[in-house]
């Protein structure tokens, strides 16, 4: 069971966003060796240990904290990522925004359909 404290432990000032940053960002989020990936490996892991020396505690321990860096490296992007929000031209020339809303890459929904996708 997870409990979520619904605020950061530390306030952090990024002082001016950087675009670029927060896309780098992205990778360590989300990426192969990422924390989403360290989560999943060490939860599962975890959930397949079945011993009485306390590995499967320790596992599903370390797979709640990647958890908590998903937080931590979610909110800098949020941060760093905040211009694409409010500035169309700066998320239009944004590559990973050209290819999940409108430029370079045909998107198809369940049905084969090409349009654009609600998300």
């Amino acid at each position: 069971m997870y409990h979520h404290v619904k605020k950061l432990m530390y306030t952090v000032n990024i002082g001016e966003s950087d675009v670029k940053f927060g896309n780098m960002l992205l990778e360590q989020f989300g990426g192969a060796n990422g924390e989403l990936a360290a989560a999943m490996q060490y939860t599962i892991q975890g959930w397949n240990c079945v011993d009485d020396l306390g590995r499967r505690d320790l596992l599903l321990d370390i797979g709640t904290e990647e958890l908590s860096h998903l937080e931590v490296v979610g909110a800098l992007i949020r941060m760093h990522l905040k211009p694409l929000k409010t500035n169309r031209e700066a998320a239009e020339a944004d590559p990973l925004v050209a290819i999940a809303g409108g430029g370079g890459v045909g998107l198809f929904d369940s049905m084969g359909t090409l349009g654009p996708l609600t998300i």
